[in-house]
């Protein structure tokens, strides 16, 4: 009986021990139940977190496998192709549309590149992923809409390119500007200088013509020889005073003259018979390029001949003391207007001379050598026609003369 007790005994304690560790093992496992339903919400709030973060990005994102075929896409990407389903589809039938794949679609590595698609351009950036073992998992596209960045560019491309074209325009106003206030400022020495020299001439021109006559007249008086040589040398003197004189009253004479059809050529050819002699004195070469069918310009022959001759005579005696002296004279006609260029082969117009060589007085030449008056007298002429005398920047050798008239043809 005694045994039968203890047995008893020790199956309740053993049937207690088992209770103990089944009621243990049930919490447990309703703890790790507990735990394994805490990680799924945890997993579950992380995985709601990562798409709305994912579908939160601006940019469209997708993620296709090495067949194309999307396996993942955010919201922008879905907004972009239209629709919801795109997993499982090859990416080029839902955004962007092609008939392939983009080039240099990368399994490994980075790909970036400009597309247009839809009316707007992106720049994708593709990444091939692979795992820890080099093992290629998908590939990853990043499209980012630079669209309005592209417009605010050209915008900003144009808009420069406008203000470099204003910028232009305005330093083109500003130097013409300063070169008509120079051309006004010149104009106005001019007219003073030559209502000075239009005075003087005139109280030199009467006694000098008396002088001349009483000379003429001593002349015919005197048989002696000396006498009479020491006269002529006073009247070539005075002839040439006589003709200083009549340039002062050129340049003083208010720019009224009638202007007539002058041909072009035949005020060249009158020049250079007059200076023929003296052509071939200096062994001088003159070269000339005027077109038969040449029109007329406005002008006066005679004006237009003195023109020629002290364009001439000034490069004559640049080119003194050379070996190959040459001149060339050339005509066309180009903006409805004629043109005509005498140039030399001498040493040019020195650089400190080119703004001062149309003032009255002003030469290069040595002292009594040159009056100072040819080029200014020729431009006062010039303008009268209401044409232009210009030295012209040319390269080489030389000084180069712009003579531009108006066609009478034209008005």
């Amino acid at each position: 009986m005694e045994q039968s007790t203890e047995m008893e005994r020790l199956r309740r304690d053993l049937d207690q021990a088992r209770a103990r560790e089944l009621g243990d093992t049930r919490r447990a496992v309703l703890n790790l139940l507990e735990d394994l339903d805490d990680d799924r919400q945890r997993l579950a709030r992380a995985e709601q977190e990562w798409r709305a973060a994912f579908d939160g990005i601006r940019d469209a994102i997708f993620m296709h496998d090495s067949e194309g075929n999307i396996t993942g896409a955010n919201q922008a990407y879905r907004l972009l192709a239209g629709e919801d389903q795109v997993l499982g589809r090859p990416y080029w039938e839902a955004f962007p549309r092609r008939d392939s794949p983009l080039p240099g679609c990368p399994e490994r590595g980075t790909e970036e590149q400009e597309i247009e698609a839809g009316g707007n351009v992106f720049r994708s950036r593709a990444f091939g992923v692979r795992d820890s073992e080099g093992r290629y998992l998908f590939s990853l596209h990043i499209l980012e809409d630079i669209t309005e960045r592209r417009h605010s560019e050209l915008a900003l491309r144009q808009r420069t390119e406008e203000l470099a074209r204003t910028n232009q325009a305005l330093e083109k106003a500003i130097n013409d500007l300063t070169a008509a206030e120079r051309v006004l400022i010149q104009a106005e020495k001019l007219a003073a200088i030559g209502t000075l020299a239009s005075g003087v001439a005139h109280e030199l021109n009467n006694p000098l013509m008396g002088v001349m006559n009483y000379v003429s007249y001593a002349r015919g008086k005197l048989d002696d020889p000396k006498a009479q040589k020491a006269l002529d040398g006073a009247t070539r003197e005075l002839q040439r005073m006589a003709g200083f004189v009549r340039n002062l009253l050129v340049l003083g004479r208010p720019t009224g003259e009638v202007l007539v059809a002058v041909d072009v050529g035949e005020a060249l050819t009158r020049a250079t018979d007059l200076l023929a002699a003296d052509v071939r004195k200096a062994n001088v070469q003159i070269e000339r390029d005027i077109p038969d069918d040449l029109p007329k310009a406005w002008g006066s022959l005679s004006s237009l001949q003195q023109v020629f001759i002290n364009l001439l005579l000034n490069a004559m005696s640049a080119m003194e003391g050379q070996t190959d002296k040459r001149v060339r004279v050339e005509a066309w006609v180009a903006d409805d207007r004629l043109k005509v260029r005498v140039q030399d082969n001498g040493p040019g117009v020195p650089a400190e001379a080119r703004d001062r060589i149309f003032e009255p007085f002003y030469s290069t030449k040595f002292e009594g050598q040159g009056t100072g008056l040819g080029l200014p007298m020729s431009h006062r002429i010039m303008s009268g026609f209401g044409g232009k005398l210009e030295l012209e920047e040319r390269p080489g050798p030389g000084a180069s003369f712009l003579l531009t008239l108006r066609i009478a043809n034209l008005g």
